[in-house]
């Protein structure tokens, strides 16, 4: 334990001490939020880390924290991060803070209901309740006045940026899969509140940029122009109209349901179950074939971060008191991607049902951008 007191202190000391011009933004100016932030998400973060430094140094064959199956978004959707966790420590130096804090609070909204020491409940009715939780935290004064900030600032930009959406959920969308389906589609222009809180220059921890939080592959595939001097992440309108068009091929790949389509688009879990059960049922006769659907998503969900918590409590070399962390480390990804579809619907109920005066806030823009469609 002195040992890890001693890792502590020197996280504490070489990382959240305030040397000389240490942080500063790309245009040399000191950036005291920016280290507010990383001091917060050192403060989760330290756990694991000081647990890896630590059984290195007591075990070498331990392997707690090796590279494992949820480590790449790759495999399943091109372009999404593949993060691990000295990647995002030292990214998070550079990314914006609002997206740190972003990320601690996603991880938190779904604490209860997957965290080690508790049964792990995952459900249609559970995922409701998570909404209603983010719904809740948006009627208190404090979310409403963080949902008016992002509002505020996607203002000058959100009526060409609704334009994109309504060309893509189109009538000829509203044929094939339903008129509130289109709608919904249109209404994920507020994607951008879920994913950076309208800033158009937010850069997360894995490196995706913009309002829309596009990762540098992703971006390319859907148009958007990367460069030394042009990021077209950071153009509003740009990327609302490669979010909206990637918004839909992912519905049409999750079978047409934005539960699946949703978290589809920050992480890899829900392609991955879609691919394992079609691989699973090419393999079997017909009376054997597993559907497609939410419901089994979730369970497999379930099952995943059940073993997570089994290896973890029968490791027998690991402290108890280490094994919360531990937990929260394995389970990172999972913990920022599970809330995600929750939390976007509860934004649009919010703004839909009136918590944001749209009206007020739009009047306040200023001359909204113009862009070409391309051909």
């Amino acid at each position: 334990m002195k040992f890890i007191k001693e890792s502590f202190n020197f996280l504490q000391e070489n990382f959240t001490s305030k040397p000389k011009n240490k942080f500063v933004d790309k245009r040399g100016v000191r950036d005291e939020d920016k280290r507010d932030s990383i001091k917060k998400i050192l403060g989760l973060a330290a756990g694991a880390v000081v647990v890896s430094t630590a059984f290195k140094g007591v075990e070498k064959a331990t392997g707690y924290f090796k590279d494992d199956k949820l480590s790449s978004h790759k495999e399943i959707i091109p372009g999404v991060a593949d993060e691990s966790e000295g990647e995002e420590l030292l990214n998070s130096q550079l990314s914006t803070p609002e997206q740190i804090e972003i990320k601690i609070e996603n991880a938190k909204s779904v604490e209860k209901f997957i965290g080690y020491g508790s049964e792990v409940k995952l459900s249609p009715l559970v995922m409701k309740e998570i909404e209603q939780n983010w719904l809740d935290k948006f009627a208190s004064d404090s979310g409403r006045a963080n949902l008016e900030k992002g509002m505020t600032r996607m203002s000058s930009w959100l009526p060409a940026a609704r334009a994109e959406f309504k060309k893509v959920f189109n009538n000829e969308f509203a044929s094939r899969y339903g008129e509130m389906n289109r709608l919904f589609g249109e209404d994920l222009v507020f994607l951008a509140l879920t994913e950076s809180n309208g800033d158009v220059n937010a850069v997360s921890p894995a490196g995706a940029v913009g309002a829309y939080q596009f990762m540098k592959s992703t971006a390319l595939e859907y148009g958007l122009k990367i460069g030394k001097k042009v990021d077209e992440r950071k153009n509003p309108v740009k990327s609302a109209r490669a979010c909206a068009h990637f918004l839909k091929d992912l519905y049409v790949s999750s079978q047409g349901d934005w539960n699946m389509a949703l978290p589809m688009y920050n992480g890899k879990f829900p392609g991955q179950y879609i691919a394992r059960t079609r691989n699973f049922n090419n393999s079997v006769s017909d009376d054997q074939k597993k559907k497609i659907n939410f419901e089994g998503y979730l369970e497999a969900m379930k099952l995943e971060i059940e073993q997570v918590h089994q290896d973890v409590r029968k490791d027998k070399n690991m402290p108890e008191p280490l094994k919360g962390k531990e937990t929260e480390h394995r389970l990172r990804f999972q913990r920022e991607n599970l809330p995600y579809g929750p939390k976007t619907m509860a934004i649009i109920s919010a703004i839909n049902g009136g918590l944001v005066d749209k009206n007020k806030l739009i009047a306040q823009r200023p001359k909204a951008h113009s862009v070409k469609r391309k051909a």
